[in-house]
């Protein structure tokens, strides 16, 4: 990595009684009043694992005579969360030369200078894949965190690595959406955390497996499959084919973000269905056998992205369901129409699944700025919730 790049990512760090401190902020709405979900801890030791990864790969380049680390390098690596500041989330994050030195009592005095220079080349791979300057090569010491650290960001939130300058001026940091980028360079697929509502359409449980598998239809990925304890099926899922589940899930995906697997459960629950949904389920249904030319020979077959993205729309805030009016559209998509709180609000799914958010006032002149996402993301639930939560003033 050229050194120039390296010498603009380099992060300020302080020096107190024998530890380094880096610190983290976290950027968006779930972060603010220093608040740190406990699905980003994951975050903290992966953090470590990338700069002892760096650290490793100098101690090789500077000691090329010896083909090994020294016993206890790993251990000597230890960090501490010493505190969450004010603010947006920003954990500060100490090495403790102290536990070096019990660790590497020989060769601690240099481990100063390359916890810094791991750091900044952290930091400098982060700053050059937001700029589309990615590696040739990553091995699996360096993947593996990276699978781990920003897993559970959400599209509108970012990892500031706080101090930090980049090669063009500006923080360094890390999203969603460059994390992607930066490990489908290396590999054909990534991980990532994956939250949302499905129907329990399955369960296979074999007598002779410890384990069962429950398939739950998505909108996101179509049916996948899901494995639990084997006990679990007796006690909560039998007689509950068609409920709907609520899941948090590692999962892999391709560059293209395709599913191609689910790497960890954390978390998976039946949950009550809203009320009207038997009815909206229904009604979909019959949108959602409209073939081509079903509108007096016009009208394209409704898409089951846009049937999909109604239903899991509903799914995940329930007030919807005893409000809402369904309506398949010319183009192929869907139409939910409902009033809430003195407006006539409007949910359009177009066929490749974008979705758009408009209204006007009842008894009144103003009009809702038509709002489009391109999925349904956490940006198209905030511009919902807002108008969810609206009054009659």
């Amino acid at each position: 990595m050229a050194s120039s790049r390296l010498k603009a990512a380099y992060s300020r760090y302080q020096m107190h009684n024998d530890y380094h401190q880096f610190q983290l902020r976290y950027s968006g709405v779930r972060f603010e009043e220093h608040r740190l979900p406990m699905d980003m801890l994951a975050d903290l030791p992966a953090f470590r694992d990338l700069v002892a990864a760096f650290a490793k790969q100098i101690w090789h380049k500077t000691h090329a005579d010896r083909a090994r680390l020294p016993k206890g390098f790993d251990k000597g690596l230890a960090f501490d969360l010493a505190r969450i500041d004010h603010g947006s989330a920003m954990p500060a994050l100490v090495w403790d030369h102290g536990v070096a030195q019990k660790e590497l009592p020989g060769v601690s005095g240099e481990l100063p200078q390359i916890v810094e220079q791991a750091y900044a080349e952290l930091v400098s791979l982060f700053d050059a894949a937001a700029n589309d300057e990615f590696p040739k090569a990553l091995s699996s010491e360096f993947i593996r965190p990276l699978n781990k650290f920003g897993a559970a960001l959400r599209d509108d939130e970012r990892i500031e690595f706080w101090g930090s300058r980049g090669e063009k001026g500006n923080v360094v940091y890390l999203d969603s959406q460059v994390r992607k980028n930066l490990i489908t360079k290396v590999r054909e697929t990534y991980e990532t955390r994956f939250e949302g509502t499905g129907l329990l359409v399955g369960i296979d449980a074999p007598a002779d497996s410890s384990t069962a598998t429950l398939r739950v239809r998505t909108y996101e990925y179509a049916t996948i499959s899901i494995d639990v304890p084997r006990d679990r099926i007796k006690a909560e899922f039998d007689g509950h084919i068609d409920n709907a589940v609520q899941f948090e899930l590692t999962v892999e995906l391709s560059s293209e973000d395709q599913f191609r697997g689910v790497v960890a459960v954390h978390d998976i629950e039946l949950v009550e269905f809203p009320e009207g949904w038997e009815k909206f389920s229904e009604r979909m249904t019959e949108i959602g056998k409209l073939r081509d030319r079903w509108l007096d020979g016009k009208g394209k077959a409704i898409s089951a992205v846009a049937v999909g993205a109604a239903l899991a729309c509903v799914l995940s805030r329930p007030m919807l369901g005893p409000l809402v009016k369904a309506f398949p559209t010319e183009a192929g998509g869907v139409l939910l129409e409902f009033e809430h709180s003195g407006w006539d609000l409007s949910l359009e799914f177009a066929p490749d699944g974008k979705a758009e958010i408009y209204g006007i006032e009842i008894d009144g002149t103003r009009s809702l700025e038509p709002f489009v996402s391109v999925a349904l993301d956490a940006q198209f639930f905030l511009a919902l919730d807002a108008q969810l939560t609206i009054d009659n003033e």
